[in-house]
């Protein structure tokens, strides 16, 4: 009996690599032109247009009337598009992420007649293990992937199941999307299959369409021994499933270079672009969408639309190459100035509706929000424009506010004269204070600002900072630190490593004479400042390093790499940090090293919506070559939000605010990789990935804007506990966010981009409508958003822990409301509690994802 292959015609369609994005949407056109010739000839049976969503909104932006051409051949089930807006980097994007890409996705394409109900990822640089959960919650049950699977578990096709229970069919392209295309075109009858049932894509990167593909399956089907169908993803699994039911259950992330690169090196490559696309991300998460719920309050009309936009453009810019930043210079420069774009439109739809919220309420001068489920008590840190230097600042009870004066400097609004003579003095002052509130959840606190002539009160020189957790000093350039709550003292727990890299944009690699340099601070002028309720400690100065790889190779390090690192306190367990450091050096990597008690085997990372343990030394590190990877399996991981390492007496978290790549050094030591400079898009050869160049074997592309010689900013904290908790960790994740305040004055017309011009304020004066609360809350937030109808609120939550948890907390609601439970695309699937205003959220099971929908009753 001849074993049946599936033959199915695509392309692998990346919107934007070495080419531009522009470049690539003009070859696309023709590229149609062809799909839609051999449909409307037959000459295809079907076509599958690459699982991805941008391109099709490429296409039409500049091909408008040619839709309905589009929509029939899709409504006819002949031209496959979706699920995916984009070809997701699934192990660096948060999982809020994941699931608006896939909701712009198939919301688009059902627009256009239906999305391919495969979950389609066949180039992402490795499967993050909450992928099944995901697609489970947009009713996918099926997915085909090519890159990650190790060695051990070599089915083609599985069940790939989540830790909630969550699972879909598997298949791996073990060959690639592409091995149909060498099929064709050396001219063969026979492959050696193995399998009853067998896929064959063919198809390639901006590969043009075969004319001649039915010929060739008629030609190979008499004489060859298998019997070739001209096919599409959905037919294979029918009849996958058809003929196999006993399939194996695989769980876990798949991130080994068994039969293709997996570039774990890629995580860090332009940290630059990685760090925008996620304070993007967190801008709209944290502070624009819960926002709108609270301006939707005061009769402001939500702005979906443009928050869909810039979605868009966060999903672009996380698609696998874009994420990655493995692209030519002007396209990386195109991929950042897009985040730039999208960013400058969240910020103002902040700033305006902080703007409109805050003049309702005249009388007061300062409004500061919380667009938690949770109250919030603790330090913000805001700026504020006053006519004096001096101020005092009190609460809506006129009980006086306790400040600290980080920063004051004096401004002229007098009106511009080139001839400083002539110009009139009218100052004012702009201060940088951190205080200490309390605001309720959702809700916004209001306060009164009244000048005075007295000279202002500025933080007095310490020697060192601490608050009732820590204590930090630097002693002879080292950075010691003491927890009060254990007595322990932790000797240079945080220092620098600084060296080469003789790799590319999609890969680290150590260069053959590779010098690393342990890092101290003995080179900085240290300034300490601060009160009891927040200190700070500033260090400027400069590392001796290699200039470049030819000084390393000779040790030679007479180059001064400056830099400036704060390190804050204030009345949490934070120990917040900024890095400002002026990159002058090539082809290096620069990690921050925390040096902790614990004593560990594994560290663990954030995933989408999880956490994973990973070994601190690969079970392949010493065999790779022989077993026949394709690159070293060094243990470099990727994070989202944070990486831990912990044992049964401490637990130590990094948070990052765009970090993405992390390394265990020992049983106690985490790296985290700063950045890393290198100046070509592919090498080959590399001590990590022997061989050929990745993405182009035959060309060099040079990327000196990938050494990033340019100033470069870092932001994030340092966490010491007792024990582990990750839903604790995402959920304290939130707090390094930057405040949402607005200051009712006229001094300073500059305070935001547009304060300069009028605005009216919001048509209903705020109140303090609380929409509701969570009590005891023991699960994760994910997000917080208004409803399409803006009659109501999504609330999505999740358990990362692998343990399950009883109850979700208690939510506590000020109108009595209807609640329903959703779908990862906001679909309703059933009344969760119909007219409640006390409610209990339900257990979860270990890193289950739950979504609901709160909908106020009306109030007669």
């Amino acid at each position: 009996m001849k074993q049946r292959i599936h033959v199915v015609a695509h392309t692998h369609w990346d919107f934007e690599w070495y080419f531009s994005r522009q470049e690539s949407q003009i070859q696309l056109l023709y590229h149609m032109d062809e799909v839609f010739k051999v449909l409307e000839t037959n000459q295809l049976s079907y076509y599958v247009l690459d699982g991805q969503m941008a391109i099709v909104d490429d296409f039409l932006d500049l091909c408008p009337e040619k839709r309905n051409e589009l929509m029939t051949y899709i409504k006819e089930n002949r031209l496959f598009i979706g699920p995916w807006y984009t070809q997701v980097d699934e192990l660096t994007t948060s999982g809020e992420s994941m699931v608006r890409n896939l909701q712009l996705g198939i919301n688009s394409a059902e627009a256009l007649g239906g999305a391919m109900n495969i979950g389609y990822l066949p180039d992402s640089f490795g499967q993050s293990q909450d992928i099944p959960k995901i697609y489970n919650g947009f009713g996918i049950h099926r997915a085909i992937f090519w890159r990650g699977m190790p060695k051990e578990k070599d089915q083609t096709s599985f069940y790939w199941e989540s830790l909630d229970g969550s699972k879909v069919l598997a298949t791996v392209l073990k060959n690639g999307y592409y091995v149909g295309a060498s099929w064709i075109e050396s001219n063969n009858e026979e492959l050696p299959i193995e399998e009853e049932i067998q896929l064959l894509p063919v198809g390639g990167d901006q590969r043009a369409v075969d004319w001649t593909l039915n010929n060739r399956i008629e030609q190979a089907n008499q004489k060859g021994n298998q019997y070739f169908i001209p096919s599409h993803y959905e037919a294979f699994f029918d009849d996958l499933e058809n003929k196999n039911t006993s399939f194996e259950t695989y769980t876990g992330e798949f991130i080994d270079p068994s039969v293709s690169k997996i570039h774990r090196g890629i995580y860090d490559s332009r940290a630059d672009i990685k760090q925008l696309y996620d304070g993007l991300e967190r801008l709209m998460v944290y502070q624009v969408e819960p926002l709108m719920i609270l301006a939707n309050q005061c009769g402001l009309e939500s702005k979906l639309s443009a928050c869909k936009s810039i979605w868009k453009t966060i999903a672009r810019g996380q698609a696998h190459d874009s994420a990655g930043a493995c692209n030519s210079d002007k396209t990386n420069r195109d991929i950042y100035n897009r985040g730039i774009c999208a960013t400058q439109q969240a910020q103002s739809l902040i700033d305006i509706m902080l703007r409109k919220m805050g003049q309702t309420r005249m009388n007061s001068d300062l409004c500061i929000w919380n667009t938690e489920l949770v109250p919030y008590n603790g330090i913000k840190v805001i700026q504020l424009t006053t006519h004096y230097p001096s101020f005092q600042i009190y609460d809506r009870n006129h009980s006086l506010i306790t400040y600290t004066l980080i920063k004051q400097e004096q401004r002229n609004k007098s009106t511009l004269r080139r001839d400083k003579s002539e110009e009139a003095t009218d100052i004012y002052y702009v201060s940088k204070v951190a205080l200490m509130v309390h605001i309720d959840a959702m809700d916004w606190q209001e306060f009164i600002i009244e000048e005075t002539k007295e000279i202002p009160l500025m933080p007095h020189s310490i020697s060192y900072i601490e608050n009732e957790y820590y204590r930090i000093e630097c002693t002879n350039g080292i950075l010691n630190l003491y927890d009060k709550k254990t007595g322990k003292e932790h000797l240079n727990f945080l220092f620098v490593e600084d060296s080469g890299d003789d790799g590319d944009n999609y890969d680290y690699s150590p260069p053959k004479n590779d010098w690393t340099l342990h890092l101290d601070f003995k080179n900085a002028t240290i300034h300490c400042h601060g009160d009891e309720q927040y200190q700070w400690m500033t260090m400027n100065g400069y590392w001796k390093v290699p200039l470049d790889l030819n000084d390393r190779g000779h040790h030679e390090n007479h180059h001064h790499l400056k830099y400036r690192l704060e390190i804050h306190l204030t009345t949490d367990n934070l120990i917040r940090f900024r890095w400002v450091i002026n990159n002058s050096v090539k082809d290096h990597r620069l990690r921050m090293v925390l040096n902790t008690d614990v004593q560990t085997s594994y560290s663990v990372q954030d995933t989408p919506f999880g956490i994973t343990k990973r070994p601190w030394k690969d079970r392949h590190l010493d065999d790779w070559q022989e077993i026949g990877y394709k690159e070293e399996p060094t243990s470099l991981y990727p994070f989202i939000h944070f990486t831990n390492l912990h044992d049964n007496q401490s637990s130590w978290t990094f948070y990052g605010l765009g970090e993405k790549s992390c390394q265990q050094l020992s049983e106690s030591m985490i790296a985290v990789t700063l950045y890393r400079s290198v100046g070509y898009l592919g090498k080959p050869d590399l001590i990590r990935r022997p061989g050929d160049a990745s993405g182009l074997q035959n060309c060099y592309v040079e990327t000196p804007d990938s050494q990033l010689i340019k100033t470069m900013k870092f932001s994030g904290a340092i966490a010491i506990d007792s024990e582990f908790d990750s839903n604790q960790l995402q959920n304290r994740y939130i707090s390094l966010q930057p405040a949402l305040y607005y200051q009712n004055q006229d001094l300073n017309e500059y305070t935001t981009p547009t304060q300069y011009f009028q605005c009216h304020p919001a048509s209903r004066k705020m109140e303090h409508h609380v929409i509701g609360h969570i009590d005891n809350l023991s699960v994760v937030v994910s997000s917080i958003t208004l409803s399409e109808d803006n009659n109501g609120w999504i609330l999505r939550l999740y358990n990362s822990s692998s343990s399950a948890v009883d109850q979700g907390g208690v939510l506590e609601l000020s109108k009595e409301s209807c609640i329903y439970r959703l779908d990862l695309n906001n679909k309703v699937q059933s009344i969760e509690k119909n007219r409640v205003t006390r409610w209990h959220i339900p257990s979860f099971k270990s890193g289950e994802i739950q979504t609901f929908a709160i909908y106020p009753l009306e109030q007669k």
